[in-house]
């Protein structure tokens, strides 16, 4: 959940830092800040995981290409802190929102469930 949670406010953070630039942004970059902050948004609250996620790595692996225009007022320092920001993105993919999250209360929580008779061991 912190982990969610801390990077959610990050990602809503920069997007709104997009929307709250002076200079004349395109719509692109306007669809790109409103998806930041929806994905943050759907992060802290653990809506949505796994595509919240996937929007994060993409968002982040754009940026830190160069692919997408950096906001004006940084928040982050360089690429290497966009890249960390990508390889949290893929752990939170990976791990899925855990028990204390709107998809959980939603869709109920999953759990892996190995049986001792899957494998027999020999005498």
């Amino acid at each position: 959940m912190l982990l969610r949670v801390a990077v959610g406010v990050l990602v809503a953070v920069v997007g709104a830092r997009y929307l709250g630039a002076d200079a004349d942004l395109r719509i692109g970059v306007w669809m790109g800040a409103l998806l930041a902050i929806a994905s943050g948004l759907s992060l802290v609250i653990g809506l949505l995981t796994p595509g919240a996620g996937a929007i994060l790595v993409s968002g982040g692996v754009g940026i830190a290409l160069s692919w997408l225009p950096v906001p004006p007022s940084r928040l982050l320092l360089g690429p290497l802190d966009e890249w960390l920001i990508v390889v949290v993105g893929v752990a939170i993919v990976l791990l899925g929102p855990g028990a204390y999250s709107l998809d959980a209360r939603l869709f109920g929580r999953r759990e892996i469930v190995i049986h001792s008779t899957s494998y027999r061991r020999t005498p």
